[in-house]
């Protein structure tokens, strides 16, 4: 928006056309009169308007505070305020030096992320005939009261003496030399004809006390000030009251560097130090509650609203901190217990934005970036949402700096359901629903971590209705704690059989080789064969049993075993025995070798119905 500002002079004359009351002073006030254009055109609707003067048409210094205006109403380009209405510019804004007025200008439609146009350049104030001739006074009274009066800021202190005062009324013009008695003057009481009051009686009202013909001001507190209030006013449990439309009902200024402009302390406060290094217009402390609370009953309002306005650097529109170890920065409590509602909620419109962004900066301890909590069946512990459609935009981003910390943290505590510890969601063709950086380079630390307790919930689900839905990139590697089980149909193992497996007729000692081709790599990580359990069953459990068994792979030299028993199994109703193992694989083809030794008598048979192996890794 290109804002361009056509101003008149200010109309000092209209104070002029005041009429002049003995009961009602003028006020500060003056009537601004204003014409503003809008990308070339007159403008038309509402706009903010703030008003600052200065003492020179550039640079200079600001006089007083300023006046702002919000929703001013513009029709073709016209608009007219009243300013300075409560003193604005200060006491001496207009003492006859030379003044100029700057003024900014802004939509009202979300004004307060809309940022100050000014408009160059400064406008003068300059004075009206009638103004100026109010600067002058009549230095002669005489028939024909000239009109040539010089200033009478020229008369010198002391310059008129006795002799140039009349003792009575102007006769035919001329004015008698000599003092004024206090008998010529009109109006005098009687008992002030000798220049003291002898008929008046006084006494003392509120806040004072007459002691003889002195009255004294009842002070409270022990400031010193040249004006009847002290300088430290005694107001704790005061209350104001009052209706001011975009206003403040109470305002504290401090225009001094490394200040607060209003500070309020509970308790003991918080003993944080260097408490007025911390620059903040609003600073609270508390040692048994809460530094700063705010709440709102309205709909759609906010208890606290942060806003960085600025349009560079790394600002914040809410920032937190905890010093604990257990402490957390920021958090958000969704209370009600139903209802699509959040314990936090952060959104950014820019591309390369942030909804809401957690840091854990402690090089140790059980540190969390963002902790979010919803106790509510329907609710969502932390939720982040980049609405933009383009740009590497992030819903939620965490990170943690410790080597044993957690980028983002997300837990449900309901035991039943299909509940999800984190939920993250990203319109934006490139963006990411959760996005979790553990930029520490060693300790076993997580970019993203979740966590169920439900015996039917997911520690972290990954779902896409049109594409994929889990996707490992860069250098790392997909790993699982958990063991894995392959169940190798008998069968299948010896290469033939039926019904029962596979049969081993045998009728005197027999080795029998099951060859099987293992994974020597599962998730990128090493196998591990943790045990390997043999399902079979015997002919009467006397015309055919099992012997032994031996366990051998291809990287071993001949007639080498890494695993061999002796062990009598003679089994018939189908049963299965286990081989305790951990045996890790080395870079081999992953060829295994399971032998049995069988014995028969008159064509005994044995049948093994499968193999169960079990998995883990290193």
């Amino acid at each position: 928006m290109k804002i361009k500002s056509i101003l008149t002079a200010i109309t000092l004359g209209a104070l002029c056309a005041i009429k002049a009351s003995a009961v009602v002073p003028l006020g500060a006030g003056f009537t601004y009169q204003g014409k503003l254009n809008d990308a070339g055109a007159p403008a038309n609707g509402n706009y903010d308007m703030i008003f600052n003067l200065y003492d020179a048409p550039t640079n200079g210094n600001v006089l007083g505070s300023f006046s702002i205006f919000g929703a001013v109403p513009v029709s073709n380009g016209l608009f007219t305020l009243e300013l300075n209405s409560y003193g604005e510019f200060g006491p001496s804004a207009f003492n006859g030096q030379a003044r100029w007025l700057q003024m900014g200008v802004r939509t009202n439609n979300n004004n307060a992320l809309n940022p100050w146009i000014y408009l160059n350049p400064r406008q003068p104030l300059d004075p009206t005939p009638q103004a100026m001739f109010a600067l002058n006074a009549s230095n002669s009274v005489n028939a024909s009261f000239a009109a040539n009066a010089s200033f009478a800021s020229s008369v010198a202190d002391g310059s008129i003496t006795s002799s140039k005062l009349a003792p009575g009324a102007v006769q035919a013009g001329n004015l008698a030399p000599g003092a004024v008695a206090w008998s010529s003057l009109a109006g005098i009481p009687a008992g002030f004809a000798d220049g003291v009051d002898n008929d008046t009686t006084y006494a003392a009202g509120l806040g004072l006390t007459l002691s003889g013909a002195q009255f004294n001001v009842n002070f409270a507190g022990t400031g010193s000030a040249n004006s009847a209030a002290r300088s430290d006013h005694q107001h704790f449990g005061a209350l104001w009251g009052g209706s001011t439309q975009y206003g403040n009902g109470l305002s504290v200024t401090n225009g001094a560097p490394n200040s607060a402009g209003l500070y309020g302390q509970q308790g003991t406060g918080s003993g944080f130090p260097y408490i007025f290094g911390n620059t903040a217009g609003v600073w609270g402390e508390s040692s048994q509650g809460s530094g700063v609370h705010g709440a709102s009953g309205y709909n759609t309002g906010s208890g606290v609203v942060g806003f960085g306005v600025a349009t560079n650097g790394a600002n914040r529109g809410v920032s937190g901190t905890t010093f604990s170890t257990i402490g957390t920065g920021v958090y958000g409590n969704a209370a009600t217990a139903s209802g699509a509602n959040f314990g936090v909620q952060g959104v950014t419109a820019s591309t390369a934005g942030t909804g809401v962004s957690g840091m854990a900066t402690a090089a140790s301890g059980a540190t969390v970036g963002v902790s979010g909590k919803s106790d509510s069946s329907q609710g969502i512990g932390v939720s982040g949402r980049a609405t933009t459609l383009s740009g590497a935009t992030c819903g939620v981003f965490g990170q943690s700096d410790s080597s044993l910390g957690v980028g983002v943290f997300g837990k449900t505590p309901f035991a039943s359901g299909t509940n999800y510890g984190v939920v993250g969601q990203s319109d934006s063709y490139w963006g990411a629903g959760v996005y979790g950086h553990a930029a520490a380079t060693g300790g076993a630390n997580s970019g993203v971590m979740g966590q169920s307790d439900s015996v039917s919930g997911v520690g972290v689900l990954a779902k896409n209705t049109n594409g994929v839905a889990f996707k490992a990139a860069g250098t790392g590697i997909i790993q699982s704690d958990a063991d894995s089980w392959v169940w190798i149909p008998g069968a299948a193992a010896f290469g033939g059989g039926g019904y029962y497996g596979a049969t081993l007729d045998i009728n005197s000692y027999t080795w029998a080789d099951f060859p099987l081709t293992i994974p020597t790599m599962l998730y990128g990580q090493r196998t591990v064969l943790k045990s390997i359990e043999v399902c079979y069953s015997c002919e009467d459990g006397s015309k055919g049993y099992i012997e032994g068994t031996a366990l051998w792979d291809d990287t071993l030299p001949a007639n080498t075993y890494f695993y061999q028993d002796s062990t009598h199994r003679t089994s018939n109703t189908g049963t299965s025995y286990t081989i305790p193992l951990n045996y890790t694989f080395s870079n081999s083809s992953g060829f295994l070798l399971l032998g049995l030794t069988v014995h028969g008598v008159n064509n005994g048979s044995v049948w093994i119905r499968g193999l169960k192996l079990r998995f883990g890794h290193t």
